[in-house]
């Protein structure tokens, strides 16, 4: 008599939304002690290979410090969002590199204060970044992730200059053109 008997491996839960911080701002404040960005990302798979990104970046900075009996205060602030698409390919079981683009709308004041001068600048305008990027899967649940991308910006400017009682102030617009390179790593967790 023989008995047989047949085992169904349990299918892979798959996870569709990813939520991910920037850790810069954590390996930056570690070794150098400076401002940088927190950034946090969620990210939504709508397909197999594709994913609806949304994201935010915050950074605030003021430093006093005061030079010949002179106080001194610069500020930077910044906000800005990103909405995008993110096309994925698998390289292995554990790799993966993927690509796409966001737009990122941004908001800016910075300037700086000294005892008979104040400049303020503002600036905001909007972004177009296209990207690439690779994925490394630590576990089903954690991924680590770095991506490279260029910056097309169109934004507006708005300087203000108050010396002795006496301000100027001036607009502008700018189109920038530059190159991200993939320089932070972000930690994802999947839910």
């Amino acid at each position: 008599m023989s008995i047989s008997s047949f085992a169904q491996a349990m299918p892979e839960k798959e996870f569709k939304k990813h939520i991910g911080f920037n850790t810069t701002i954590i390996l930056n404040n570690i070794f150098q002690p400076s401002g940088a960005p927190f950034t946090l990302m969620f990210k939504n798979q709508t397909k197999g290979n594709q994913a609806f990104r949304l994201g935010a970046s915050l950074f605030f900075s003021n430093v006093y410090s005061n030079n010949n009996n002179q106080a001194q205060q610069n500020f930077n602030n910044n906000i800005q969002l990103t909405i995008g698409k993110e096309f994925q390919s698998s390289i292995t079981k554990r790799w993966l590199w993927y690509s796409g683009a966001d737009i990122a709308p941004y908001f800016q004041l910075s300037g700086f204060e000294l005892t008979n001068q104040k400049i303020t600048n503002i600036s905001y305008g909007l972004s177009l970044r296209p990207f690439l990027g690779l994925r490394f899967n630590i576990n089903a649940r954690l991924y680590v992730a770095t991506e490279a991308g260029l910056g097309l910006t169109y934004g507006f400017t708005n300087n203000t200059n108050t010396n002795n009682s006496v301000t100027n102030k001036s607009d502008g617009n700018q189109f920038s053109f530059g190159l991200n390179s993939a320089s932070s790593l972000f930690l994802f967790y999947l839910f």
